[in-house]
């Protein structure tokens, strides 16, 4: 029995953030055997917040035809929290777009990928 491949991708490492960022793009079929969708888990750890009313909200977005679609949200995080959230055929280039709100919001989190 072939044991099953994972890829892991890194879309934002762990660390403190106070704006909304984008992460980079990133080619979720490199080196896999997978070359079309493919289905994937996005994992959300945000691990110290602080401010008044800090809110975070992560999409997951894919690129197609040149236009950035949600394609996955996690709910939005006002404390310390671990979330998971599954994407159905993932296209070929992704990122995590975030939004930070709230007065003096301060943020430390990661998301990664992992696709099947």
């Amino acid at each position: 029995m072939t044991a099953k491949r994972y890829k892991e991708i890194e879309l934002l490492a762990s660390a403190s953030r106070i704006a909304s960022v984008n992460s980079s793009s990133v080619d979720t079929h490199s080196g896999d055997v997978h070359s079309e969708g493919g289905n994937a888990r996005a994992f959300l750890d945000v691990t110290v917040v602080t401010g008044t009313s800090p809110t975070l909200d992560i999409d997951i977005e894919g690129l197609i035809n040149n236009i950035w679609y949600v394609i996955g949200s996690f709910t939005q995080a006002a404390a310390v929290v671990r979330e998971t959230i599954i994407l159905t055929s993932l296209p070929k280039t992704a990122r995590a777009a975030c939004v930070i709100g709230g007065a003096s919001p301060d943020f430390t989190f990661e998301v990664q990928l992992v696709k099947d």
